[in-house]
């Protein structure tokens, strides 16, 4: 039997790092693309691209021959979302014209989307989300990337699925959107300050109804929606399954890091942690934890985005189930876990 052959683009964030994890566990052939090395290390065969640049894209492409099983988990963030569109689409089209021509056993195509293709970062949306639910209006990276996968999957040999997970909690460094390391990154300052776990994010955030996917658990579903012959050509949300509220959720953070939960107060954590590099490399060098640079801990805007969502933020995960996809995650166990693999790593104390 021909070995499974995955190229990961985008491989340095939460879904890539996770879903090389679990494929090589499987003894899948592993290649994955960034534009630079993980601090986490190297799993499988790395290739080095930007995919800004086409060329370069089109370079690699004879290197790129074995490929079975395309997973596209890279994406550019801009505020202003025409250039987001622009970018994203000629990204995702650089690749796709590297491998198609070059990987005759390529077989499937998987599109890592979100809960932006619901409108979540215009504001309030039609909860919970279903997957054929209209379009808002656009300009939506998603959309034209759907758009050209669909296209392209017409005159192919291969098929495609996309997924659209809620926030991903998981590990890694380097990448700006690691909600759950921002988030023990801001306890453990905290700590160290000797201050309650304020809530930094809105009223209206910490008392409504959120849910989350787990990063081990968006792998197992793009492991089985990629090799699951009923998900050919299909789009499906990803959810652990449960719900909760962060004023629920709050004092059990909070307890983890052996802290006094505080109460709602709206602060910019992206101005706040201006400056706070030395007191990080402080607390690096009094716990011998990893020489973890500040900057590689994520994205504080995006921690501050996260935590002001003011509306109810539900996607419906029944598509999923009825296709044969029946795992789910507790949220609270496993933000706990992550917890623990970041203490075990000694990224925080």
């Amino acid at each position: 039997m021909a070995k499974n052959v995955a190229l990961i683009v985008g491989s340095n964030g939460i879904v890539g790092w996770s879903v090389a994890t679990l494929l090589v566990a499987n003894n899948w052939e592993v290649i994955g693309l960034s534009r630079r090395p993980s601090p986490l290390g190297v799993q499988g065969r790395r290739v080095e691209v930007d995919l800004q640049n086409r060329d370069a894209c089109l370079k690699i492409g004879p290197s790129l021959k074995d490929v079975t099983h395309l997973f596209y988990c890279a994406r550019a963030t801009s505020p202003d979302l025409a250039e987001e569109e622009r970018v994203n689409l000629s990204m995702f089209a650089n690749i796709l014209d590297a491998v198609e021509p070059n990987a005759p056993a390529l077989a499937h195509v998987q599109v890592m989307q979100g809960t932006k293709w619901y409108g979540c970062h215009l504001g309030p949306y039609k909860t919970p989300a279903v997957e054929d639910d209209p379009r808002h209006f656009p300009p939506n990276f998603y959309y034209v990337q759907q758009d050209l996968v669909e296209e392209r999957q017409k005159s192919a040999r291969w098929s495609w699925s996309a997924l659209r997970p809620h926030i991903v909690w998981g590990i890694t460094l380097g990448y700006p959107h690691s909600f759950v390391v921002l988030l023990a990154a801001y306890a453990t300052l905290c700590r160290r300050l000797k201050l309650p776990l304020l809530f930094p994010g809105s009223e209206a955030c910490f008392n409504s109804i959120s849910q989350a996917t787990d990063a081990q658990l968006l792998a197992k579903s793009m492991l089985w929606a990629a090799t699951t012959p009923a998900c050919v050509n299909e789009a499906f949300n990803i959810v652990n399954g449960d719900f909760f509220r962060w004023r629920h959720l709050w004092p059990k953070i909070a307890a983890y890091f052996g802290l006094e939960s505080g109460p709602v107060q709206p602060v910019s954590l992206s101005e706040r942690m201006k400056g706070m590099d030395g007191l990080w490399d402080d607390i690096v060098r009094t716990h011998g934890l990893s020489p973890t640079r500040f900057a590689d801990l994520g994205n504080w805007g995006y921690f501050d985005f996260t935590l002001r969502f003011d509306s109810d933020d539900i996607s419906q995960s029944i598509k999923a189930r009825r296709y044969g996809f029946n795992e789910f995650a507790d949220t609270e166990e496993a933000l706990t876990w992550a917890f623990d693999e970041l203490r075990a790593m000694r990224i925080i104390p």
